[in-house]
Protein backbone atom coordinates (compact mmCIF):
# COMPACT_ATOMS: atom_id res chain seq x y z
CA UNK A 1 0.00 0.00 0.00
CA UNK A 2 2.71 2.21 0.59
CA UNK A 3 3.74 1.84 -3.45
CA UNK A 4 0.43 2.88 -4.28
CA UNK A 5 0.35 5.77 -1.94
CA UNK A 6 3.20 6.71 -3.28
CA UNK A 7 2.09 6.65 -7.23
CA UNK A 8 -0.87 8.99 -6.25
CA UNK A 9 1.20 11.31 -4.17
CA UNK A 10 3.61 11.64 -7.60
CA UNK A 11 0.93 12.27 -9.87
CA UNK A 12 1.10 8.57 -11.97
CA UNK A 13 -2.79 7.72 -11.19
CA UNK A 14 -5.74 9.17 -12.41
CA UNK A 15 -8.87 9.85 -10.12
CA UNK A 16 -10.51 6.65 -11.77
CA UNK A 17 -7.02 4.52 -12.07
CA UNK A 18 -7.50 5.33 -7.81
CA UNK A 19 -10.89 3.92 -7.56
CA UNK A 20 -10.05 0.82 -10.13
CA UNK A 21 -6.98 0.26 -7.56
CA UNK A 22 -8.64 0.24 -4.43
CA UNK A 23 -11.32 -2.44 -5.96
CA UNK A 24 -7.88 -4.48 -6.86
CA UNK A 25 -6.97 -7.34 -4.81
CA UNK A 26 -3.15 -6.51 -3.14
CA UNK A 27 -1.38 -8.82 -5.59
CA UNK A 28 -1.90 -5.69 -7.97
CA UNK A 29 0.38 -3.73 -5.90
CA UNK A 30 4.38 -5.37 -6.83
CA UNK A 31 3.28 -4.37 -10.39
CA UNK A 32 2.65 -0.77 -9.82
CA UNK A 33 6.04 -0.91 -7.52
CA UNK A 34 7.71 -2.32 -11.14
CA UNK A 35 5.73 0.85 -12.50
CA UNK A 36 7.36 3.39 -10.14
CA UNK A 37 10.72 2.35 -10.37
CA UNK A 38 10.82 2.11 -14.05
CA UNK A 39 9.79 5.71 -13.62
CA UNK A 40 12.46 6.37 -11.64
CA UNK A 41 15.42 4.29 -13.36
CA UNK A 42 14.40 6.68 -16.86
CA UNK A 43 14.70 9.88 -15.33
CA UNK A 44 17.92 8.35 -13.43
CA UNK A 45 20.10 7.82 -16.71
CA UNK A 46 21.84 10.67 -18.28
CA UNK A 47 22.76 8.49 -21.13
CA UNK A 48 22.35 4.70 -22.21
CA UNK A 49 25.53 3.94 -20.67
CA UNK A 50 24.37 4.15 -17.17
CA UNK A 51 21.18 2.41 -18.66
CA UNK A 52 23.56 -0.81 -19.07
CA UNK A 53 25.39 -0.26 -15.67
CA UNK A 54 21.97 -0.17 -13.52
CA UNK A 55 21.33 -3.82 -15.56
CA UNK A 56 23.83 -5.18 -13.43
CA UNK A 57 22.47 -4.13 -9.98
CA UNK A 58 20.01 -6.64 -9.71
CA UNK A 59 18.16 -9.44 -11.48
CA UNK A 60 14.79 -7.31 -11.22
CA UNK A 61 16.22 -4.27 -12.49
CA UNK A 62 17.99 -6.43 -15.49
CA UNK A 63 14.42 -7.63 -16.08
CA UNK A 64 12.89 -3.99 -16.25
CA UNK A 65 15.49 -2.20 -18.24
CA UNK A 66 15.30 -5.21 -20.93
CA UNK A 67 11.69 -4.54 -21.30
CA UNK A 68 9.89 -3.36 -24.11
CA UNK A 69 7.94 -0.44 -22.42
CA UNK A 70 11.39 0.77 -20.47
CA UNK A 71 13.29 1.34 -24.08
CA UNK A 72 10.28 3.10 -24.85
CA UNK A 73 10.20 5.66 -21.55
CA UNK A 74 13.72 5.87 -22.13
CA UNK A 75 13.97 7.30 -25.79
CA UNK A 76 10.71 9.51 -25.23
CA UNK A 77 11.98 11.04 -21.93
CA UNK A 78 15.46 11.83 -23.49
CA UNK A 79 14.11 13.25 -26.47
CA UNK A 80 17.88 15.04 -26.82
CA UNK A 81 19.53 11.73 -27.53
CA UNK A 82 17.53 11.26 -30.25
CA UNK A 83 18.24 14.43 -31.74
CA UNK A 84 22.00 13.70 -31.02
CA UNK A 85 21.35 10.33 -32.72
CA UNK A 86 23.12 9.11 -29.30
CA UNK A 87 19.68 6.90 -29.46
CA UNK A 88 19.10 5.28 -32.73
CA UNK A 89 15.33 6.31 -34.02
CA UNK A 90 14.64 2.83 -34.64
CA UNK A 91 15.20 1.29 -31.80
CA UNK A 92 16.79 1.75 -28.56
CA UNK A 93 17.87 -2.19 -28.54
CA UNK A 94 21.49 -1.53 -29.46
CA UNK A 95 22.16 0.85 -26.81
CA UNK A 96 20.57 -0.94 -24.15
CA UNK A 97 20.98 -4.78 -24.70
CA UNK A 98 19.38 -7.92 -23.57
CA UNK A 99 22.06 -10.15 -23.68
CA UNK A 100 24.92 -10.88 -21.18
CA UNK A 101 27.96 -8.52 -22.54
CA UNK A 102 27.37 -4.88 -22.39
CA UNK A 103 29.39 -2.44 -24.46
CA UNK A 104 30.22 0.81 -22.65
CA UNK A 105 31.26 3.92 -24.25
CA UNK A 106 34.81 4.85 -22.72
CA UNK A 107 37.92 6.99 -22.72
CA UNK A 108 39.74 6.98 -26.08
CA UNK A 109 43.12 6.25 -24.45
CA UNK A 110 42.26 2.75 -23.33
CA UNK A 111 40.77 0.25 -25.38
CA UNK A 112 36.82 -0.13 -25.48
CA UNK A 113 35.64 -1.41 -22.01
CA UNK A 114 32.33 -3.42 -21.99
CA UNK A 115 30.93 -5.40 -19.07
CA UNK A 116 30.39 -8.91 -18.81
CA UNK A 117 27.91 -10.60 -16.54
CA UNK A 118 29.03 -13.17 -15.15
CA UNK A 119 26.53 -14.43 -12.12
CA UNK A 120 23.55 -13.47 -10.16
CA UNK A 121 24.53 -15.64 -7.26
CA UNK A 122 26.07 -13.32 -6.20
CA UNK A 123 25.86 -10.66 -8.67
CA UNK A 124 29.10 -10.13 -10.07
CA UNK A 125 30.18 -9.14 -13.59
CA UNK A 126 33.91 -8.00 -15.21
CA UNK A 127 34.72 -4.50 -16.32
CA UNK A 128 36.51 -5.51 -19.24
CA UNK A 129 39.57 -2.88 -20.26
CA UNK A 130 38.48 -0.95 -17.03
CA UNK A 131 42.04 -0.10 -16.58
CA UNK A 132 45.10 1.11 -18.88
CA UNK A 133 48.23 -0.24 -19.01
CA UNK A 134 49.79 2.67 -17.85
CA UNK A 135 47.44 3.05 -14.77
CA UNK A 136 48.04 -0.58 -13.84
CA UNK A 137 51.79 -0.17 -13.47
CA UNK A 138 51.37 3.30 -12.00
CA UNK A 139 49.39 1.33 -9.16
CA UNK A 140 51.93 -1.34 -9.23
CA UNK A 141 55.21 1.36 -8.74
CA UNK A 142 52.87 2.96 -5.90
CA UNK A 143 52.51 -0.02 -3.96
CA UNK A 144 55.71 -2.01 -5.04
CA UNK A 145 57.56 0.01 -2.37
CA UNK A 146 55.32 -0.96 0.27
CA UNK A 147 54.80 -4.75 0.29
CA UNK A 148 54.88 -6.79 3.46
CA UNK A 149 53.58 -10.13 4.22
CA UNK A 150 49.83 -9.91 3.87
CA UNK A 151 47.46 -10.64 7.06
CA UNK A 152 43.92 -11.37 7.71
CA UNK A 153 41.64 -9.89 10.20
CA UNK A 154 41.12 -12.20 13.77
CA UNK A 155 37.83 -11.45 15.23
CA UNK A 156 39.50 -12.13 18.63
CA UNK A 157 41.90 -9.71 18.75
CA UNK A 158 40.61 -7.21 16.25
CA UNK A 159 43.96 -7.20 15.30
CA UNK A 160 45.49 -8.28 11.83
CA UNK A 161 47.65 -11.26 12.15
CA UNK A 162 50.07 -13.74 9.55
CA UNK A 163 48.05 -16.81 8.32
CA UNK A 164 48.83 -19.54 6.08
CA UNK A 165 45.25 -18.86 4.67
CA UNK A 166 46.74 -15.80 3.06
CA UNK A 167 50.37 -15.84 1.67
CA UNK A 168 50.53 -13.04 -0.40
CA UNK A 169 52.54 -9.77 0.10
CA UNK A 170 50.39 -6.29 0.34
CA UNK A 171 50.85 -2.52 0.47
CA UNK A 172 48.84 0.67 0.48
CA UNK A 173 48.65 3.11 -2.34
CA UNK A 174 49.18 6.81 -1.45
CA UNK A 175 47.12 9.49 -3.62
CA UNK A 176 47.86 10.70 -6.55
CA UNK A 177 45.65 12.35 -9.65
CA UNK A 178 45.94 8.39 -10.58
CA UNK A 179 44.25 7.11 -7.78
CA UNK A 180 41.92 9.42 -7.61
CA UNK A 181 40.61 9.25 -11.44
CA UNK A 182 40.53 4.94 -10.87
CA UNK A 183 38.55 5.65 -7.46
CA UNK A 184 36.07 8.14 -8.87
CA UNK A 185 35.51 5.60 -11.49
CA UNK A 186 34.77 2.89 -9.24
CA UNK A 187 32.32 4.87 -8.16
CA UNK A 188 30.85 5.96 -11.24
CA UNK A 189 30.76 2.19 -12.35
CA UNK A 190 29.14 0.77 -8.95
CA UNK A 191 26.89 3.34 -7.44
CA UNK A 192 28.93 3.65 -4.41
CA UNK A 193 30.43 6.93 -3.21
CA UNK A 194 34.08 7.49 -3.35
CA UNK A 195 33.75 8.14 0.85
CA UNK A 196 32.03 4.26 1.19
CA UNK A 197 35.89 3.07 -0.39
CA UNK A 198 38.42 1.90 1.99
CA UNK A 199 41.77 2.18 1.10
CA UNK A 200 43.37 0.98 -2.46
CA UNK A 201 46.09 -1.26 -1.69
CA UNK A 202 48.11 -3.92 -3.94
CA UNK A 203 48.74 -7.76 -3.80
CA UNK A 204 51.07 -9.77 -4.82
CA UNK A 205 51.34 -13.36 -5.50
CA UNK A 206 54.36 -15.18 -6.44
CA UNK A 207 54.66 -18.77 -7.22
CA UNK A 208 52.58 -20.88 -5.06
CA UNK A 209 50.79 -18.39 -3.38
CA UNK A 210 47.34 -18.38 -2.54
CA UNK A 211 44.21 -17.23 -0.65
CA UNK A 212 42.02 -19.90 0.67
CA UNK A 213 38.42 -19.61 0.59
CA UNK A 214 36.71 -16.59 2.62
CA UNK A 215 33.84 -13.81 2.48
CA UNK A 216 35.06 -10.13 2.46
CA UNK A 217 31.89 -9.31 4.67
CA UNK A 218 31.43 -9.37 8.52
CA UNK A 219 29.15 -7.80 10.78
CA UNK A 220 31.31 -7.86 13.74
CA UNK A 221 31.73 -4.89 16.05
CA UNK A 222 35.05 -3.13 13.77
CA UNK A 223 33.28 -3.19 10.85
CA UNK A 224 30.08 -1.15 11.97
CA UNK A 225 31.98 1.15 14.05
CA UNK A 226 34.21 1.96 10.43
CA UNK A 227 31.21 2.08 7.51
CA UNK A 228 29.45 -1.03 8.12
CA UNK A 229 30.10 -4.61 6.46
CA UNK A 230 31.71 -4.22 3.00
CA UNK A 231 29.21 -4.23 0.33
CA UNK A 232 30.82 -4.97 -2.56
CA UNK A 233 34.95 -5.55 -3.93
CA UNK A 234 36.15 -4.43 -7.07
CA UNK A 235 39.37 -6.66 -7.99
CA UNK A 236 41.14 -4.86 -10.46
CA UNK A 237 43.65 -7.16 -12.36
CA UNK A 238 47.74 -5.41 -13.20
CA UNK A 239 49.01 -8.48 -14.56
CA UNK A 240 48.16 -11.38 -16.58
CA UNK A 241 49.03 -14.85 -15.20
CA UNK A 242 50.62 -17.64 -17.02
CA UNK A 243 48.88 -20.59 -15.19
CA UNK A 244 46.69 -20.57 -12.14
CA UNK A 245 45.90 -17.44 -9.83
CA UNK A 246 42.43 -17.44 -10.96
CA UNK A 247 39.71 -15.98 -8.00
CA UNK A 248 37.09 -18.74 -7.51
CA UNK A 249 33.90 -18.74 -6.40
CA UNK A 250 32.74 -22.32 -5.19
CA UNK A 251 29.25 -21.64 -4.28
CA UNK A 252 28.54 -19.48 -7.13
CA UNK A 253 25.80 -19.75 -9.45
CA UNK A 254 27.36 -18.97 -13.30
CA UNK A 255 25.21 -17.52 -15.69
CA UNK A 256 25.36 -19.88 -18.28
CA UNK A 257 24.30 -22.22 -15.49
CA UNK A 258 21.16 -25.00 -16.62
CA UNK A 259 18.64 -25.08 -13.86
CA UNK A 260 18.46 -28.62 -14.95
CA UNK A 261 22.17 -28.88 -14.13
CA UNK A 262 22.53 -31.04 -10.51
CA UNK A 263 26.11 -29.85 -9.45
CA UNK A 264 26.90 -26.06 -10.12
CA UNK A 265 29.64 -25.32 -11.94
CA UNK A 266 32.46 -23.52 -10.23
CA UNK A 267 32.84 -19.71 -10.88
CA UNK A 268 36.29 -18.62 -12.05
CA UNK A 269 37.99 -15.46 -13.35
CA UNK A 270 41.31 -15.55 -14.44
CA UNK A 271 42.97 -12.54 -14.28
CA UNK A 272 44.14 -10.18 -17.34
CA UNK A 273 45.63 -7.14 -17.70
CA UNK A 274 43.31 -4.15 -17.12
CA UNK A 275 40.09 -6.09 -16.30
CA UNK A 276 38.30 -5.29 -13.08
CA UNK A 277 36.05 -7.94 -10.88
CA UNK A 278 32.99 -6.46 -9.19
CA UNK A 279 31.18 -8.91 -7.06
CA UNK A 280 28.68 -7.80 -3.71
CA UNK A 281 28.50 -9.50 -0.95
CA UNK A 282 25.44 -8.60 0.39
CA UNK A 283 21.91 -9.77 -1.54
CA UNK A 284 19.70 -6.46 -2.45
CA UNK A 285 18.02 -6.45 0.81
CA UNK A 286 21.36 -6.10 3.16
CA UNK A 287 22.01 -9.70 4.22
CA UNK A 288 25.19 -11.83 3.32
CA UNK A 289 25.10 -13.34 0.11
CA UNK A 290 26.52 -17.14 0.87
CA UNK A 291 27.40 -17.29 -2.63
CA UNK A 292 30.02 -14.79 -2.19
CA UNK A 293 32.70 -17.13 -0.71
CA UNK A 294 35.54 -16.56 -2.65
CA UNK A 295 39.36 -17.80 -2.99
CA UNK A 296 42.66 -16.92 -4.79
CA UNK A 297 43.46 -20.45 -6.65
CA UNK A 298 47.66 -20.91 -6.50
CA UNK A 299 49.76 -19.73 -9.23
CA UNK A 300 51.52 -21.80 -10.77
CA UNK A 301 53.65 -20.17 -13.29
CA UNK A 302 54.29 -16.25 -13.99
CA UNK A 303 53.23 -13.44 -11.10
CA UNK A 304 50.26 -12.17 -10.37
CA UNK A 305 49.17 -8.19 -9.60
CA UNK A 306 46.11 -7.19 -8.22
CA UNK A 307 44.53 -4.25 -6.48
CA UNK A 308 41.79 -4.30 -4.25
CA UNK A 309 38.74 -1.52 -3.28
CA UNK A 310 36.13 -2.79 -0.61
CA UNK A 311 33.39 -0.68 -0.48
CA UNK A 312 31.43 0.06 2.66
CA UNK A 313 27.61 0.20 3.27
CA UNK A 314 28.39 3.50 4.76
CA UNK A 315 31.56 6.11 4.21
CA UNK A 316 34.27 4.31 5.82
CA UNK A 317 35.76 5.66 9.12
CA UNK A 318 39.28 5.19 10.29
CA UNK A 319 39.42 2.24 13.56
CA UNK A 320 40.12 3.72 16.52
CA UNK A 321 40.43 1.17 19.15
Amino acid sequence: MNWFLKLVRCGYLSASDRRQQLRDPPQQFPKLEDDLIVEILVRSFPDPKSACRCKLVCKRWSSLISGDRFTHRFASHHQYLLARRIIPSSSSANNIPSNNYIRIAGDKRRSEPWAELISWEPRAFVYHNFLSKTECEHLISRGKPQLARSKVFCHETRMNIESSKRTSSQGFVGSSNVVSDIEKRIADFTFIPVENGERLHVLHYEVGQKLEPHFDYSPCDYYNKTGGARAASVLMYLSDVEEGGETVFPSAKPINCSRKRKKRLELSVKPKMGDALVFWSIKPDGSRDPSSKHCGSAVIKGDKWLAIKFLRVNEYKVWNA
